[in-house]
């Protein structure tokens, strides 16, 4: 699956194509809610899930990216100081 691909999908579509292809990587809080990334292929996806949404509404797609520039806002907090030891 490509991003074009996958950008044209519904958001029903697109839950299952990350359910079925997406490898998830990481989460981190942001305002009143949740990011999460996803990889795909050679994409990445960011799904948003707000705070207080009991019946799952409050989750969307924020971005689907391809840039690695776009990773470091997750890398920040990754320790790999275990490397250089």
């Amino acid at each position: 699956m490509t991003k074009a691909e996958f950008e044209v999908l519904s958001g029903f579509e697109k839950a299952e194509a990350l359910n079925k292809y997406g490898c998830f990587l990481d989460d981190r809080i942001v305002g009143s809610g949740r990011m999460y990334l996803y990889a795909v292929n050679y994409f990445y996806v960011e799904l948003f899930y707000e705070f207080g949404s009991l019946n799952g509404r409050g989750v969307s797609v924020n971005r689907v990216f391809e840039e690695v520039d776009f990773l470091e806002e997750y890398l920040s907090h990754v320790d790999i100081s275990f490397i250089y030891s």
